[in-house]
């Protein structure tokens, strides 16, 4: 597969008009059928593992995968396509959202939330994040662009499903009705779709946006929980360079001498466990006066200019509804 990389200005342009975005994901590259379930609702439900391009950093063609859940249906009729974001599982590759069902660990319960939507009359698909599935990257944790990427593509490749050759034996057709929800960062990541959604994807029916517990200030984060923090350290540095944040002026002596092993190996259901949600078990003296007083910009304002940045849900797509619970 050719590869595209999308020209970056020099310059931040003055925007007059929406540019739609030359180079998006959304083709659908593969599929395997995974079985037929019949959760409590309406519906039965045939899950679908789906291979589908996205678009990374760099503007290069990737892919990633999702689970779709189509309701079955005897006669022809058609359902609202669901995204549906999973929120933090962890960064490392044996913590992928859709690797929640396969080793029985609880990451969010996101297989039976999906199968419960889809029940009650809804094509629902569930995205692994970029780079869960390759071994030499990690996942770019509240990243808002690659996020927004991801979700939007997803949504694309549900729809883009019913443009192949069918093996699966289904009467269920999309509607032009497309709706995002998810928890926690995964609410981060619907509101970055929402942002973006009318540049890249304009396309795209998008009716509404679901936050549940949406986590859209990665700073506020690092504040309210720290427990979090080392999974968003890492990762920005990964993601912006090493520079921006050193672990060891953040957190205490016990956390940083195995940091990055320890964020890599632990997944969500783990973290409870192992770190810990009180800044002084976690924070150094200094770090915790720094983020606490309001001088984070200009003690590291590298670092704090990325949280800002890649903060979601105020930057655009202001006629799509927004419900928060």
């Amino acid at each position: 597969r050719q590869m595209c990389i999308r020209d970056r200005p020099t310059a931040t342009p003055v925007m007059t008009e929406v540019v739609t975005q030359t180079v998006a994901g959304g083709d659908v590259t593969d599929v395997r059928y995974i079985e037929r379930f019949r959760p409590s609702g309406i519906y039965p439900v045939d899950m679908v593992r789906i291979t589908f391009e996205t678009v990374d950093e760099l503007g290069l063609i990737v892919e990633t995968q999702a689970d779709l859940y189509i309701p079955y249906v005897k006669t022809e009729e058609a359902f609202p396509v669901l995204g549906h974001a999973a929120g933090t599982t962890g960064v490392g590759n044996g913590c992928a959202p859709l690797d929640e069902l396969a080793t029985g660990r609880s990451w969010g319960s996101y297989h039976t939330h999906s199968l419960a939507y889809a029940a009650q009359g809804y094509i629902v698909v569930f995205p692994n994040w970029l780079h869960f599935d390759d071994p030499q990257r990690v996942h770019h944790y509240f990243v808002a662009e690659l996020q927004a990427h991801t979700l939007l593509d997803a949504v694309r490749a549900a729809y883009r499903f019913w443009d192949r050759d069918q093996e699966l034996d289904t009467q269920t057709k999309p509607a032009e009705t497309a709706l995002m929800m998810g928890y926690s960062s995964g609410g981060h990541a619907v509101f970055a779709a929402k942002d973006r959604a009318q540049v890249y994807a304009p396309e795209l029916p998008i009716k509404g946006v679901i936050g549940f517990g949406a986590v859209t200030n990665p700073g506020l984060l690092l504040q309210e929980d720290p427990i979090f923090g080392p999974y968003l350290v890492y990762a920005y540095r990964e993601f912006y360079g090493e520079d921006i944040i050193d672990p060891a002026e953040v957190y205490l002596s016990p956390w940083v001498s195995d940091f990055e092993d320890d964020v890599l190996s632990t997944c969500v259901d783990e973290i409870f466990y192992y770190y810990s949600h009180s800044a002084r078990r976690m924070y150094v003296p200094e770090w915790r006066e720094v983020l606490y007083d309001g001088r984070l910009a200009a003690v590291y304002p590298e670092f704090a200019e990325q949280l800002t940045a890649n903060t979601t849900g105020l930057a655009g797509g202001t006629d799509i509804p927004v419900l928060i619970l």
